[in-house]
């Protein structure tokens, strides 16, 4: 049985058999007679549930067992149609009661094969009934089976809707034929349809990541002699994206015992996996910035101190070595301050202190200050005099800051950076665009994650800029995104609302 579902279930229904049995009962009492006294019916209604609910939770399911409950009903004088659709309804609800989705997901294949079964086995009982009326047997039939196409068809409905509140599919491998069928939900966990998809291993291969073949492969093989397999892997969507998914399931062998198809579930794990990779990364990043804090001080107050005695005693090479000790020091010191504002975004404590001021003016000094590091691009500013609004001084030139030197560092020498500002009543956008490399487009749906690694030639950056500009346009209610072009460039936005 699936591990989604504890093994403890089987003990609670057991424990719960007789109060099962009772609304058994009740269930089907009016769609016959049995000259039993009701007490003893509802013994042997006990004593089926014991066998079903055995069935449903053996590893090795003993269908027959299933079946022969079908027949016992007939046993018991209870022989209308409609006493199987009671019974799969009472049973259905009870054995399933209280299961979260992902329990239901996995539970639900064999509890529908275990109704199945059931069914199976009362009809089969029913032929060998001495049934006089052969035409209302067959008129019974027809309409067992368009209830059960019916309840199928819903429940096949309320599967789908699990699995995708749970972004859990289920899969089939007929390995004679080479033949995979996927749900609904595999599809949208692999970002593909099924035109794409040829339902071949071989294809399937091509959506697992190439790092991560030979490990799949690997766990396929070495199932077969134990029958089941688990194990967590990287797919990659046709968009580029990759994501993690967790694999299990189960090899079904013929009467000959050799392996026939295999079932399993694919369950996408990438949110979770990023949560906990987040949270590992927000302690690490915590301890560093700490511990880097306090000998940073102590370096730059040292290495100021020497500097400021450079004129009695130190000589010219001495205070340019300081120089250079200085502004690495700086460098670090700026890094240290990302890495705190990164950890403050991460456990939603970062803040502004909005005030009232000029944004254009925090442009033009922001502007200034890259053109003087910046002597072989050409910078333009485009914004109309004044845009006055309530916004956080320092978080504001640091946005635009970061903004306008990604743009530098990916333009070619003598480029041009263009940033315009566009104010209506409500809003203000402030566009930052560069004639550079573009951003690969397997790339852009994590560019505003910490240390995202872009795969961008020339990239040197630490990977905080743009998480840190995110989190600072929507501290002040506004957002971020972008346009980009490989080869042509990029043009980033950032929309903020103008307080009154």
């Amino acid at each position: 049985m699936s591990q989604a579902v504890p093994a403890s279930r089987a003990e609670s229904l057991m424990a719960r058999r007789g109060e099962i049995a009772d609304s058994w009962y009740r269930a089907i009492a009016p769609t016959g007679f049995s000259p039993e006294p009701s007490g003893e019916i509802r013994r042997h209604l006990e004593e089926l549930v014991v066998r079903l609910v055995t069935v449903l939770f053996a590893d090795v399911a003993d269908w027959e067992g299933a079946r022969s409950a079908g027949r016992a009903l007939v046993g018991l004088h209870y022989l209308h149609s409609e006493t199987i659709g009671r019974t799969e309804e009472v049973l259905a609800r009870e054995l399933a009661e209280g299961l979260a989705p992902a329990e239901l997901a996995a539970l639900h294949p064999r509890l529908a094969r275990l109704l199945s079964e059931v069914a199976v086995g009362f009809v089969e009982q029913a032929q060998e009934a001495a049934l006089a009326d052969q035409e209302q047997i067959r008129e019974a039939l027809l309409a067992e089976h368009a209830r059960v196409e019916r309840e199928l068809r819903a429940s096949e409905a309320s599967l789908a809707e699990a699995q995708r509140i749970a972004h859990l599919g289920h899969w089939t491998w007929d390995i004679a034929g080479d033949r995979i069928g996927w749900s609904d939900e595999i599809y949208r966990i692999f970002g593909t349809s099924r035109s794409e998809f040829d339902g071949t291993l071989e294809s399937f291969r091509r959506y697992v990541h190439p790092e991560d073949r030979d490990a799949v492969d690997r766990s396929v093989r070495e199932a077969f002699p134990g029958g089941r397999f688990e194990f967590e892997h990287r797919i990659v969507r046709p968009s580029g994206e990759v994501r993690i998914v967790h694999q299990s399931g189960e090899i079904v062998r013929d009467t000959g015992g050799r392996p026939a198809r295999v079932v399993g579930t694919v369950h996408d794990v990438t949110e979770r996996k990023v949560l906990e990779e987040h949270r590992y990364m927000q302690r690490f990043l915590a301890m560093v910035s700490h511990d880097l804090r306090q000998p940073l001080s102590i370096l730059l107050g040292r290495v100021g101190l020497l500097i400021g005695q450079a004129p009695s005693s130190l000589g010219d090479n001495e205070v340019r070595s300081l120089r250079a000790i200085e502004a690495a020091a700086q460098r670090i010191e700026r890094l240290v301050d990302d890495i705190e504002d990164a950890v403050h975004i991460g456990a939603h404590h970062f803040e502004v202190q909005p005030t009232r001021l000029d944004l254009v003016e925090v442009l033009h000094e922001t502007v200034e200050h890259q053109r003087s590091t910046a002597s072989y691009h050409h910078i333009t500013l485009t914004a109309p005099e004044r845009v006055e609004g309530s916004w956080d001084r320092d978080r504001l030139g640091q946005l635009f800051a970061n903004l306008l030197s990604n743009a530098v560092k990916y333009s070619p020498d003598g480029g041009e950076v263009r940033v315009m500002v566009r104010a209506t009543g409500r809003e203000v956008v402030v566009e930052v665009s560069d004639q550079g490399i573009g951003i690969p487009a397997e790339s852009r749906h994590m560019l505003f994650e910490p240390f995202a690694r872009l795969g961008i030639r020339g990239s040197r950056g630490k990977g905080l800029g743009l998480y840190i500009s995110r989190a600072i346009a929507e501290a002040h209610g506004g957002r971020i995104w972008f346009e980009s072009e490989e080869g042509k460039g990029s043009s980033f936005y950032v929309s903020l609302p103008i307080a009154p």
